[in-house]
Order: structure tokens, then C-alpha cells, then sequence
């Protein structure tokens, strides 16, 4: 309720992960704030929470009969997400991680969130500037973790990689 706004009966978002609801609260307010200047009916409220997508955010897709998981986060915040909504969605197979990193992020700190929910990594090339090499990814999982990685210079490649180990249940 603000300024005698209510919203009843409100679909759950269409986006995958516990974290949407506070996102679409927010987006709620903004709206109920911005009425005068922009008016937003609840069907169409309703009809943007049914039918909202974000490409790259928790994105499901099949890729050869695997389901695959696409996550672009670029915060803490976003890895503890993907961690949880991987943590309260396990599957009975292998999880496995395609990772590339920025190298001002604090890497440790995302390996160390995504551990407990990943079973084999794999690091990417980045073909940007302020990207971390595959190899020193690698070299961060083996130390914060203990496992091993497998390193690419290309998503294409590693993509290729997981294909040939993953299976449906993975």
C-alpha cells in the first residue's frame, strides 16, 4: 500500500529465481509513484508480470536435450542468486560452469558463493580487455576450491566440451 495503493491478486513474475519478487516490488513502486506523470492500468501490471523476460538472467534454454542455465551476473549479488536458485533446484546429474570473469571482481568471493552447487568448472577467454585469462580463472577455482578447471580460448569450444560429457539428467 502506498499513498492508498493497492494491488491485489498480482501474477509472480514470469522470471525464474526468489529475487524477482523484490525486483518487481521495486518496479511496482516506481510505477505507483510515476501514475500522474505516466498511467499504468493493473491489466497491463499483470500482463507485463506473465510475460516478462531478460535475456542472459537465469535464462533456461535445451541445448541437445541438456537443459542449460544462462547467467550473465556481474555483481554479488546476482552469483548469490544464480547460487541459490541453483541450490533450491538440484538436478540428479552433473552441474557444470562456463565462466568468465572480469579482473577487478572479487573472483574469490564468486567461486567460493558458486561452489557448493558446481561440480565441474570451465573457464572461457573473454575477449575483453579488463577479463581475466581462462588460465588465471582456472588457477583461482583450483586454489578456492581444490578442483580442477578446464580452460578455453573460446565459448564455442567450450560449449562443445560440455556437450560431449554433459547428459539429460546433467
Amino acid at each position: 500500500v502506498y499513498q492508498d495503493t493497492v494491488y491485489r491478486s498480482l501474477p509472480y513474475p514470469a522470471l525464474s529465481g526468489a529475487h524477482q519478487i523484490n525486483n518487481a516490488a521495486g518496479a511496482l513502486m516506481a510505477i505507483t509513484c510515476l501514475q500522474t506523470q505516466l498511467p499504468v492500468d493493473v491489466s497491463a501490471i499483470q500482463r507485463g508480470l506473465n510475460t516478462v523476460t531478460l535475456s542472459g538472467r537465469l535464462e533456461h534454454r535445451s541445448l541437445d536435450g541438456v537443459d542449460v542455465i544462462l547467467d550473465v551476473s556481474h555483481n554479488q549479488q546476482g552469483i548469490a542468486a544464480l547460487a541459490m536458485y541453483l541450490h533450491q533446484h538440484p538436478i540428479e546429474g552433473h552441474t557444470y560452469v562456463v565462466i568468465g570473469m572480469m579482473s577487478d571482481k572479487d573472483q574469490n568471493a564468486i567461486i567460493s558463493t558458486l561452489d557448493s552447487v558446481v561440480d565441474d568448472w570451465f573457464s572461457v577467454d573473454l575477449k575483453i580487455p579488463r577479463a581475466s585469462s581462462a588460465i588465471e580463472i582456472c588457477g583461482k577455482i583450483k586454489q578456492v576450491t581444490g578442483k580442477q578447471c578446464v580452460k578455453s580460448s573460446a565459448t564455442g569450444e567450450t560449449r562443445d566440451s560440455v556437450r560431449k560429457i554433459a547428459h539429460s539428467k546433467d
